[in-house]
């Protein structure tokens, strides 16, 4: 079960393991201003608590009808669920040294689903060292509302995608990569 769950979530682990910085204004293309605002605001209240190493509030920032389901396929609560990201990711981020970590407003993506869902595709680099290795990524990370709130979601590659629409299937037609 350890292994399953470990695979099931590991993506949610690195998806949450890297610092948001939002220096630069989001762009008009589609959100509207209090969208922006609230793409802002997520994204420094994700900063903060990424770089005073509270992972159990950069893990929150999952959204809460994805950790249900992941936690259900794992018999699992959705708490425990939390609980065993936040371990690992603290474990995993241990050991990392955040070189750099850029998100490119101006290149970013918007509109609504077919449901309606506004959301954003912010294109963003990260680097990350771990004594003389150093990886870049490039991924996009994923704004979303859903009931009156906004999450994010790093989107690195497919099992990200399958978690997402598991739940919102409203994002199975767009095009992430």
């Amino acid at each position: 079960m350890i292994c399953q769950l470990a695979k099931n979530i590991r993506p949610y682990c690195i998806a949450f393991a890297v610092v948001l910085n939002c220096t630069s204004p989001v762009a008009a293309q589609g959100l509207g201003h209090q969208d922006r605002a609230a793409i802002q605001e997520l994204s420094l209240a994700f900063i903060t608590a990424f770089q005073a190493g509270d992972m159990a509030t950069v893990i929150g920032f999952l959204p809460p009808k994805v950790l249900a389901n992941i936690a259900s396929q794992n018999d699992m609560s959705p708490a425990k669920l939390s609980d065993t990201i936040t371990q690992q990711s603290t474990q995993a981020m241990s050991g990392l040294m955040i070189e750099d970590f850029s998100m490119n407003f101006e290149d970013m993506n918007s509109g609504t689903t077919q449901a309606g869902r506004a959301y954003a595709l912010v294109p963003t680099t990260t680097i990350l060292s771990a004594g003389s290795q150093t990886t870049r990524t490039r991924t996009r990370t994923l704004f979303f509302y859903d009931e009156g709130e906004w999450f994010l979601l790093r989107i690195e590659n497919a099992d990200q995608v399958h978690f997402l629409t598991a739940v919102y299937k409203d994002f199975e037609s767009i095009d992430f990569f």
